[in-house]
């Protein structure tokens, strides 16, 4: 089939290569002819498109790059939906796509109006509860006029978008149960395929104990590391995961806490700070896409608190498969997800909440593994989290198309 893949985040973007271009290139291998309109952030896309564009034609990908409009709220996003809508008009007289596939709700606006004037098939790629996420994330206050019709204006088009829709993909099997209770459509089980966020177990892979790295951070042989990677803030819960830090130094005080970030560090000294925890114990770098594998050489254990919220219903975070991939098993909350159901033993320990006492029997678990069996791990994961698993669900949903 000729598709044509829309999406809001850009191919530059670190989401792009490791979410987009995956599954795109094995839809490709599998027959299927894309070509995609992405949103491009001018940093990254000056940076990186060079190595982009390469892979795009290795793939024999065709691909019209636009740019993000950031400011000023709401009308910048208009102006991007108008663009989008234009090309993908633009490049439907010229090659006549059967399929529309959409990520997320502001592509699908675009994807809703292409089945409805010519007639393609439409993919609704949700990713999540998005005008959800904008509201629990503190990003749209509903007292604010705007937010709030703005809000409402995407609660009517996600109804549309799943009652429209050919094909809806789900992060979660929590968010389709959620989307059953919404009693939008009868047909939302049958036409809803459940892809997580994967990881590429070819790149991110056990390595072997970076000596060099552990120097230039100043970890030592003996001492063991808990690990968090990724953004801090929004979502992110910083002092829950230094809390449960807190209580593993108090049983084991051989460990130190590496954070993998590239948010201000200043975040992170100022909860150590409040929560009294010794500077010492504390590490703090930033790294790629690339090196990350290395840093993760060095981890014992790491954790995930994200907020738990309506809308995390629906999500599943990257860097958990990353790590996994990786063998590292994790400590993690429940209500996000589904975390729970995936988060078992040899992959780590779920909390049903996030208080003392949990956090207390986490560590008792982490202090008493002695060893961590990583290819257990990791064999456990890719099971259901390495890109081979997600690619064949979506080669799975485009033949049912």
């Amino acid at each position: 089939m000729k598709v044509l893949y829309l999406t809001y985040d850009g191919l530059t973007d670190n989401l792009g290569q490791s979410q987009i271009l995956p599954y795109v290139f094995c839809l490709q291998q599998a027959g299927h002819r894309f070509h995609i309109i992405s949103c491009e952030k001018p940093i990254n896309f000056n940076a990186r498109y060079p190595t982009i564009q390469t892979l795009l034609q290795q793939h024999k990908v065709t691909h019209t790059p636009l740019f993000y409009t950031k400011h000023p709220p709401v009308l910048s996003t208009i102006l991007d939906v108008i663009k989008l809508l234009r090309n993908a008009k633009q490049l439907h007289a010229q090659h006549q796509f059967e399929v529309v596939h959409c990520r997320s709700y502001i592509t699908a606006l675009v994807g809703l109006y292409m089945k409805r004037k010519y007639g393609t098939k439409f993919v609704f790629d949700m990713r999540g509860f998005w005008a959800n996420e904008r509201v629990d994330g503190n990003l749209w206050q509903l007292s604010n006029p705007l937010y709030k019709w703005v809000y409402n204006y995407f609660k009517r088009k996600e109804e549309q978008f799943v009652q429209e829709s050919d094909a809806v993909v789900s992060l979660t099997h929590a968010g389709l149960i959620e989307m059953q209770r919404w009693n939008y459509t009868p047909t939302i089980e049958t036409k809803t395929s459940i892809i997580p966020c994967c990881a590429d177990f070819n790149h991110f892979k056990p390595m072997p104990y970076n000596t060099a790295l552990a120097k230039e951070l100043n970890i030592l042989p003996t001492q063991q590391v808990l690990c968090y990677l990724g953004s801090l803030g929004t979502w992110y819960l910083l002092n829950e995961m230094l809390l449960l830090f807190k209580t593993l130094l108090a049983q084991q005080p051989n460990y130190v806490f590496l954070l993998i970030t590239t948010d201000d560090p200043n975040l992170v000294w100022n909860a150590c700070a409040t929560h009294h925890i010794n500077n010492q114990h504390i590490r703090i770098t930033k790294a790629n896409r690339e090196q990350i594998p290395a840093y993760l050489s060095l981890v014992d254990w790491g954790v995930s608190f994200i907020k738990p919220s309506y809308s995390k219903l629906s999500s599943s975070p990257t860097k958990m498969a990353e790590m996994y991939a990786c063998g590292i098993p994790l400590v993690c909350n429940a209500g996000v997800g589904d975390v729970a159901v995936i988060n078992k033993l040899p992959l780590g320990v779920t909390l049903p909440t996030l208080n003392q006492y949990n956090y207390n029997e986490a560590c008792v678990h982490i202090t008493a593994t002695t060893t961590v069996d990583k290819q257990a791990v990791r064999l456990q994961a890719q099971q259901q989290l390495s890109l081979e698993y997600g690619a064949q669900l979506y080669i799975k949903m485009y033949a049912q198309l």
